[in-house]
């Protein structure tokens, strides 16, 4: 299944994570320009980020994302499923940045509660 992880804060990133660690083909949608941007900068130069999963007794692995963007075209494009991982105060503005790249008979759309 393809994905789009919307935030690449540390929610973003496990959820991208462990998504990928499954097999599924996960994008990475960078929402914000000012939190988060060492992350991102990171993530773009080594093509990808290490893991430390605590849920799996500390686990490390490397996640390689398909492409980690702020295309948000390009992201939702890729998408079967979108996951919002912003915080709630970014939910409306992220909403409005992607609303006019799908429809929802075409895409699932999740959101979780920060």
């Amino acid at each position: 299944m393809n994905v789009t992880v919307i935030g690449c804060g540390n929610a973003g990133l496990i959820h991208a994570a462990k998504m990928i660690e499954e097999g599924h083909k996960v994008a990475i949608l960078k929402s914000s320009y000012s939190v988060h941007e060492e992350f991102y900068n990171i993530i773009c130069s080594e093509n990808g980020y290490n893991v430390k999963d605590e849920t799996a007794g500390g686990k490390r692995f490397f996640a390689k994302p398909e492409f980690v963007t702020k295309d948000v075209e390009k992201a939702v494009s890729f998408a079967e499923v979108i996951m919002v991982m912003t915080t709630t105060l970014q939910h409306e503005a992220v909403a409005k940045k992607i609303s006019k790249y799908f429809s929802c008979d075409k895409k699932k759309f999740m959101h979780r509660k920060v």
